[in-house]
């Protein structure tokens, strides 16, 4: 179902996931995804916002609205973390 999805003309993708299979899908169908996450108030996203561009077809923009695997210190777990 992901590469069906991947096929279509998005220009961002907000997820729910805290994973990065859609990212990987969006790459199998030759585009260049841009992958960011939430991060927690007090961190440095300096880095994170110096390098997003426009998002476009062929470039998606993929936002992790509660965090990602990858990044444990970002994640969402609990009702508590979406209040903070």
């Amino acid at each position: 179902m992901q590469k069906d999805l991947a096929a279509l003309p998005f220009h961002l993708i907000l997820s729910a996931a805290p994973d990065d299979l859609f990212y990987k899908a969006l790459l199998g169908s030759n585009k260049y995804p841009c992958f960011i996450h939430y991060m927690p108030p007090g961190t440095d996203r300096s880095s994170v916002h110096k390098n997003l561009t426009k998002p476009s077809v062929s470039n998606n923009l993929i936002y992790n609205m509660l965090g990602t695997w990858s990044d444990p210190g970002s994640l969402i777990l609990t009702e508590n973390s979406q209040l903070v």
